[in-house]
């Protein structure tokens, strides 16, 4: 119920925006895709808010379709997407999701007082916000309790092979459609002491890897272009996770070294969030300047 309420959450908060935006978007878009920095500025900062980059890159996808971005502008947003996915884990990573009943009583009051339609529009942003972090909560309740039960944590036990890691995290972002929920989940799964961090990095790899799908089932009926921005997003993260696969050592030892310091246990969330925001801004750098 608790993931049920999480993928509510985000998308009613993704459709909010959308409305919010409106036809403006086309205007927002073409300007700032001119420029391959402003355009990943921007598609981090607004797949940060809607919580998605599935739904940016299915955006971005429809406006090449309908000839309003060319292919290299949303290549730009489709890097900035990667990076602003990863805002969730790290809210989730320090304890924000307490405020939740906060947000919502907010996006209630705006939706039931408001009298403008851009108030109204804003207030589903609130509220999908609220009841997203909420499912988390939610979440957190019932994974504390999964070390009672034998059964399940020999299953967990399983994950420390590499190669399964980084399978389920890609069947499970397929399943759920957002590597935010992936991530954030194993987030939780963390704090409760049933992965760890090793076996995590091979999770948020299989995750950036069924990330793409959505990018590519939305670009099935689309034309040429289309399809090449859904292509393109694959290969920015299928290359970068089979890149990085050669790297994993190196990699936990410098999260280890720019995350908070103590005991593995007490700060393993904050290493998994640092580490989905590393893997995605790494790539990033890399790929940009071969737009």
């Amino acid at each position: 119920s608790g993931l049920a309420l999480f993928l509510f959450g985000m998308k009613f908060m993704s459709e909010g925006l959308q409305k919010a935006a409106g036809d403006k978007m086309r205007v927002i878009l073409d300007r700032v895709t001119k420029n391959r920095f402003v355009a990943v500025f921007f598609g981090a900062i607004f797949t940060a808010i809607i919580q998605s980059s599935g739904a940016t890159t299915v955006m971005e996808v429809s406006f090449v379709n309908a000839g309003l971005l060319t292919l290299e502008q949303s290549v730009g947003i489709t890097f900035g997407a990667n990076i602003g996915t990863t805002i969730t884990a790290q809210l989730v990573s320090l304890k924000l999701t307490a405020i939740a009943p906060y947000i919502i009583f907010v996006g209630a009051c705006l939706m039931m007082f408001g009298n403008k339609p851009i108030t109204r529009k804003i207030s589903e942003v609130i509220f999908g916000f609220g009841a997203l972090f909420l499912g988390i909560n939610s979440m957190t309740g019932a994974l504390s309790r999964i070390p009672e039960y034998p059964v399940i944590m020999h299953w967990f036990s399983y994950l420390k092979n590499p190669f399964i890691a980084l399978l389920v995290g890609l069947i499970f972002t397929v399943a759920v459609q957002s590597s935010s929920v992936t991530v954030s989940v194993l987030v939780l799964l963390a704090d409760s002491h049933l992965v760890g961090l090793g076996s995590c990095l091979y999770f948020i790899l299989g995750a950036n890897i069924g990330s793409c799908t959505p990018a590519v089932m939305a670009a099935m009926n689309a034309n040429k272009n289309a399809k090449r921005t859904a292509v393109a997003h694959s290969i920015f993260n299928i290359s970068g996770s089979v890149v990085c696969l050669f790297f994993i050592p190196w990699l936990a030892k410098f999260v280890r070294f720019i995350s908070p310091k103590g005991a593995e246990i007490e700060v393993i969330s904050r290493q998994i969030a640092n580490a989905h925001t590393i893997f995605n801004v790494m790539c990033t750098l890399i790929w940009l300047p071969l737009i």
